[in-house]
């Protein structure tokens, strides 16, 4: 009834190399570190509920020490470059199965990610909290036809800031002055809820067709959007299926456009 496995991993090449190389091998001093792991739990109180829980994270680091930072740009005030990637994810699942024709898969998940860049005076951090809810009921209705209707909800938070030099406009030459430098931050949040209907239908034996709407809201667009789609699947023996699909997608831009 119950279940739990439980995984992890670090990479130790940072150590290798400084055992390994010696002081004058390289001209940078690389310390790279990084670490996952994972959880996996289930748990089956009735034939009827099935719990589920997934954790996963991850950090990786890296840092170098530049010799001679003039050789790069004189403008760099120190020697150091350093880049950091965290991130965390837990995802909380639950399917009700009261019969042979309902069952529901609720899911439940919650993300963390940060990522810090710095080369001396240069720096970008971002960071983002991201929540999502999906849950789906499917209803066998018999005569080869299930509906299964469904809710898709993510919001998101992202705090960005950066301290770089301006971006060369188009038609200039890509030069970069490191003695000016532009500051910025950018904090936004995001709410984007969808709902869905998909029919499965089987007219024939090996033959499967799925129409199905979507309806997405876009807050960062101000956009609701209903999106048509249909594909099909044909069995064509010997554990060969063609597929086909069509329709329309949408989604919003990310924050960097």
């Amino acid at each position: 009834r119950a279940a739990v496995a439980i995984a992890g991993r670090r990479s130790y090449i940072g150590e290798v190399l400084g055992a390994l190389l010696p002081d004058d091998a390289l001209e940078l001093t690389v310390a790279p570190r990084y670490y996952d792991y994972q959880l996996l739990a289930s748990y089956r109180p009735s034939r009827e509920h099935e719990l589920g829980l997934f954790l996963l994270g991850s950090d990786d680091r890296l840092e170098l020490l530049l010799e001679s930072p003039a050789d790069f740009d004189p403008a760099l005030t120190s020697n150091q470059f350093s880049s950091s990637e965290r991130f965390y994810r837990a995802l909380v699942s639950h399917r009700f199965t009261p019969n042979r024709q309902l069952s529901n898969r609720l899911d439940l998940a919650y993300g963390y990610t940060t990522e810090e860049d710095a080369l001396a005076q240069l720096r970008i951090d971002i960071e983002t909290h991201q929540l999502q809810l999906r849950d789906e009921l499917r209803h066998d209705l018999g005569a080869a036809l299930t509906l299964v209707y469904g809710f898709d909800g993510q919001m998101t938070w992202l705090d960005g800031f950066v301290r770089a030099p301006a971006l060369s406009k188009e038609g200039e030459p890509d030069e970069f002055d490191l003695s000016e430098l532009n500051s910025s931050r950018a904090r936004e949040r995001r709410v984007e809820p969808a709902g869905y209907v998909i029919a499965e239908l089987e007219p024939l034996a090996g033959w499967q067709l799925f129409p199905g709407l979507r309806l997405d809201r876009f807050d960062g667009t101000d956009q609701t959007l209903l999106q048509p789609r249909f594909s099909t699947r044909v069995a064509l023996g010997g554990g060969a299926t063609l597929k086909g699909a069509v329709g329309l997608f949408a989604q919003q831009p990310t924050s960097d456009e």
